[in-house]
C-alpha cells in the first residue's frame, strides 16, 4: 500500500512540476491503431555524439525491429524531461516510458548500487557491467523494484579535468571541482578537493570564468559539452565509476503485445543492451582525451605507483562510507565484496578499456 501510494505521489508531482514546465504530457504510452508511441528523454543536445551513439540509435532500432508499429518520441537537453534529477521520477511516473539515468544524479537513492562508484573500484568496465546487471536481480533487485530494468552498467569513468597542471594526485589539493554523489564527495575531499555541485550544462561558463578550477569528469562530458576548450590539464586514473541504468515503466510494458515484448526483451535487454551502452561510453570517454589531445591540451596518465598511494590515502574514507552505511541498516561490506569479487570474475584482458 504504501508502495503504491508513493507512486501515486511521484506521478502527481511529476505531472504538477511538468504543467508548471512547458508541455503537459496525455499519458505514458498511447497506442493509436497498430502503433505504439514511446517516449523517452535524454540530456544533452540531440546531436551529441552519445545521442548518436545510444538514444538515436535505440530509437530507431526499436521503430526498425517493430516494423513501425512502435514509434519513439524523443525529448532532448534543455527540454523539461531530459533533465537527469527528474527523469527517474518521470520513469516510474509514467510520464516518460523508457529512459536512460546516471544514477550520481541521485545522491543517496541507490546505496548499494552506488557502491560502484567507490574510487579506484573498476578497472574493466564490461566486467562490471556483468556484475551490475547479475547484481540488479539479487543484491540490488529493491534499488529498482518501481521500474524495469532494460539495463544496468558502467557508464563513463570520471577522472580530473581542470584549468591548472595537474601531475599527481598531490596537485588535486585545494582544487574546487564538480563532484557529483555523496561518495564521490566524500573521496574528493579525501583527496584535497573541495567540490561543488553543478549542473554539466553550466559547467563550460564556470570553468571558463574561472568560477571554479575543474570537476571530475568523464570523457563522454568532454566530447559532448566540448569542456576541452575550457580545461588545459587532464589527469586520468580510472577514479570513479558511473552506475547507469536504461529503465522502462512497468505498465508501459505492460502494455506492448506479447511480439513487440519479445522484441524489447531479446534486443534491448539484459546483457545485448549493457554490453552495447558500455562500449559507447568507452569509446566516447576516447573520444573525449583525442579532443583535449587535438587541442594541444596537458594528458597525464597516473602511474600505477601514483594509485597506490591514492588507494592507502582514501581506504578509510572508504571504510567510513561503508560503516555509515551499515549504521543505515545496510549490508554494504557484504554487497561491495560481491561487486569486487564479481568483477574479478568476469575481468578480461588488461582491465583498462580506456
Amino acid at each position: 500500500m504504501k508502495k503504491a501510494m508513493r507512486s501515486r505521489n511521484i506521478r502527481a508531482s511529476v505531472i504538477a512540476a511538468v504543467v508548471g514546465g512547458t508541455v503537459v504530457l496525455a499519458g505514458a504510452s498511447e497506442a493509436t491503431g497498430d502503433t505504439i508511441t514511446l517516449r523517452t528523454a535524454y540530456p544533452g543536445p540531440s546531436t551529441s555524439p552519445i545521442a548518436e551513439c545510444l538514444f538515436e540509435w535505440m530509437a530507431q532500432e526499436l521503430e526498425t525491429r517493430s516494423e513501425g508499429r512502435i514509434e519513439v518520441e524523443t525529448f532532448s537537453g534543455g527540454n523539461t524531461f531530459a533533465d537527469q534529477t527528474q527523469q527517474y521520477d518521470q520513469l516510474v511516473a509514467g510520464v516518460l516510458d523508457y529512459t536512460y539515468v546516471a544514477l550520481q544524479n541521485h545522491p543517496g537513492r541507490f546505496p548499494l548500487t552506488s557502491l560502484i562508484t567507490l574510487p579506484f573500484s573498476v578497472s574493466d568496465r564490461m566486467a562490471a557491467s556483468r556484475t551490475l546487471l547479475e547484481m540488479s536481480e539479487t543484491d540490488l533487485a529493491d534499488e529498482f523494484d518501481d521500474i524495469r530494468i532494460l539495463a544496468i552498467f558502467t557508464g563513463p569513468m570520471s577522472d580530473v579535468h581542470a584549468r591548472e597542471p595537474i601531475a599527481s594526485f598531490e596537485d588535486l589539493g585545494g582544487l574546487r571541482v564538480r563532484a557529483i554523489g555523496r561518495e564521490v564527495e566524500q573521496s574528493a575531499r579525501a583527496l584535497g578537493m573541495d567540490p561543488v555541485s553543478i549542473p554539466l550544462s553550466a559547467l563550460y561558463e564556470n570553468l571558463q570564468r574561472g568560477v571554479i578550477d575543474g570537476g571530475l569528469l568523464t570523457g563522454a562530458a568532454i566530447a559532448v559539452f566540448r569542456l576541452h576548450e575550457v580545461t588545459d590539464h587532464h589527469f586520468l586514473s580510472n577514479m570513479i565509476a558511473s552506475p547507469t541504468i536504461i529503465g522502462m515503466n512497468k505498465d508501459a510494458y505492460d502494455r506492448l503485445p506479447e511480439d513487440l515484448q519479445a522484441i524489447v526483451d531479446e534486443h534491448f535487454s539484459g546483457w545485448a543492451l549493457a554490453e552495447y551502452a558500455t562500449q559507447c561510453f568507452i569509446d566516447l570517454d576516447q573520444l573525449g582525451i583525442r579532443l583535449a589531445e587535438e587541442a594541444g591540451n596537458v594528458v597525464t596518465v597516473a602511474t600505477d605507483a601514483q594509485i597506490s598511494v591514492a588507494r592507502e590515502v582514501l581506504a578509510p574514507t572508504v571504510n567510513e562510507i561503508l560503516e555509515e552505511m551499515e549504521a543505515d541498516g545496510l549490508p554494504a561490506h557484504a554487497t561491495y565484496q560481491t561487486l569486487l569479487d564479481g568483477m574479478a570474475r568476469h575481468g578480461e584482458g588488461d582491465g583498462t578499456n580506456r
